[in-house]
């Protein structure tokens, strides 16, 4: 395999042929590595820094500055972004979710840190679900979306690990992970 660019990594997305990475502070970090052709590129959105990423079923590709301001949607044959609805705060951990939603909470450990948003691809809304999570998220932390319930370690150099259900609206504190979860 072509050696990846040597940087802090912050999203992937897998989309069509091409895998998308960003790094922590944007720029020549940001690269789209081609499955079939073996090879590394500039990504599209070299301009920007902290991106978070989510490829749909729906044929497109979902960016969200992470340092507010935009929302962007890469669809099939597409050689820029578009714009979409701003998320109401910064997005820091993502996650698709089902039937055309993305799932989203801040991983910054501050305001807001424990609060779940849902973005619906259909309607391009931004919508914060009430229930706030037993914890905030801190950096590190991660989410994944696997039938109609999330999961979502705590990151901040805790074990903490927590499940949110989609179906219910409430979330439920698990089992700790067997070490601390952080970025370093």
């Amino acid at each position: 395999l072509a050696a990846a660019p040597a940087a802090d990594g912050r999203s992937v997305a897998y989309w069509g042929d091409n895998i998308y990475y960003t790094s922590f502070g944007g720029g020549a970090g940001d690269r789209r590595y081609s499955v079939s052709a073996n090879t590394w590129s500039s990504s599209l959105y070299n301009d920007h820094s902290n991106i978070r990423m989510a490829a749909l079923d729906d044929g497109y590709l979902y960016a969200f500055l992470f340092s507010g301001g935009f929302s962007r949607v890469l669809m099939p044959g597409m050689a820029s972004w578009t714009g979409r609805t701003a998320a109401p705060y910064t997005p820091g951990i993502l996650a698709p979710g089902g039937s055309g939603s993305i799932y989203s909470m801040k991983s910054d450990g501050g305001a807001d840190s424990d609060q779940l948003m849902k973005y619906s691809t259909g309607t391009n809304v931004w919508s914060v679900i009430p229930a706030s999570a037993p914890y905030i998220t801190g950096a590190g932390s991660g989410m994944v979306y696997i039938d109609g319930e999330l999961y979502v370690t705590r990151g901040g150099n805790t074990a903490n690990f927590m499940k949110y259900s989609t179906a219910l609206s409430t979330w439920v504190v698990l089992a700790n992970a067997p070490a601390a979860i952080t970025t370093s």
